[in-house]
């Protein structure tokens, strides 16, 4: 799988945060902002990680320019508001998946090329920043 896609595989050492520092940089973000949501006497946390979550792939990051959703999907999480105004609700699913699609390859091309001019000034600099 990794000839076919052209990676490399890692290997890291069990329970020792230095060796997967994107992905602990990554919970540290997410434990903060679930920690903002919640009431400090609320043991609920887990009804907010929905939540904390779609607001975290919504916001740009400063290593790319642009926010997860738009990095993956080639589009914006539309947020509730968006589908109340946008008149979304009375086209049709043909409507929808013709627009979608259009849209879909327009936007990547659109984030695309600056991520990659951002990503490159970050690799100069040898730090990553999330």
């Amino acid at each position: 799988m990794t000839r076919l896609f052209g990676t490399e595989k890692t290997r890291m050492t069990s329970y020792n945060p230095k060796s997967d520092g994107l992905v602990e940089r990554f919970n540290r973000t997410l434990v903060a902002m679930v920690g903002s949501l919640v009431d400090p006497n609320d043991r609920n946390w887990d009804d907010q990680l929905a939540y904390a979550g779609m607001a975290y792939r919504s916001t740009p990051q400063a290593s790319t320019g642009e926010s997860p959703n738009m990095m993956m999907f080639g589009e914006e999480n539309p947020m509730p508001i968006d589908i109340a105004t946008s008149g979304i609700i009375n086209k049709t699913s043909d409507d929808i998946e013709s627009d979608y699609v259009q849209t879909f390859r327009h936007n990547l091309k659109e984030a695309y090329e600056p991520a990659r001019i951002v990503l490159k000034a970050s690799a100069g600099s040898g730090k990553v920043h999330i």
